[in-house]
């Protein structure tokens, strides 16, 4: 069994981030290199914001106790990935990061974290086109992008807005979804009625009436 690779004193009210300031702070592993595992289960503050859950540690840990000892698994990400991170966080404050994106390696520019952070950072949807093929026909991460800005649909989205069920799904993660649904579904009542009944400014991505 290999060595730990550092203990930390947590809370239940910390964010994942916290957590992983906290590994950071106690070994050699920077924030970008870490993913953590809860057993099979990974915890990434991106994916949990995709899919519209808290990163509150004591939800996603099942409310442990008082000094409960948990133990949580470190993997390293590769260093294109962590690389990719470092910098893409270090250009926020430009906001331009297309380049960064564009000559990314696949390894990168494939990985569901790595692109949806894309989104999740600085809502750089336009640059999804460069994520692969492959990650890019994936209709869960689509979802994933939607549930983070509804806006990702007018970018990798297009095959699909036309396609009920999906649209039902996205407009399910994010009520603006309908913004851009085709035509017909735009008149589609019993959607129109799914996003207003989470979001009454939904109704703006209806057709007219």
């Amino acid at each position: 069994m290999e060595a730990p690779l550092c203990t930390v004193t947590a809370f239940g009210g910390w964010s994942l981030d916290q957590l992983k300031d906290a590994v950071e702070a106690n070994s050699s592993w920077s924030v970008h290199k870490q993913r953590l595992f809860d057993g099979t289960r990974e915890l990434c503050e991106v994916l949990l914001q995709a899919e519209g859950r808290s990163d509150k540690l004591s939800d996603l840990l099942d409310h442990p106790c008082d000094g409960d000892v948990i133990n949580i698994t470190a993997v390293s990400r590769s260093s294109a990935q962590m690389k990719f991170l470092e910098e893409l966080s270090e250009t926020l404050a430009d906001g331009d990061v297309s380049d960064l994106v564009r000559e990314a390696p696949a390894e990168v520019r494939g990985d569901r974290y790595c692109m949806l952070a894309v989104v999740a950072w600085n809502y750089n949807y336009p640059d999804l086109e460069f994520a692969t093929e492959e990650l890019r026909a994936d209709k869960e991460f689509i979802l994933q992008c939607v549930t983070i800005y509804a806006r990702c649909l007018w970018c990798i989205g297009q095959h699909l807005v036309g396609d009920r069920s999906f649209m039902e799904e996205a407009i399910r993660r994010s009520p603006h979804a309908l913004d851009y649904a085709s035509d017909d579904l735009k008149n589609d009542e019993a959607l129109v009625r799914l996003a207003i009944s989470s979001s009454p400014s939904a109704l703006s991505g209806a057709a007219d009436r």
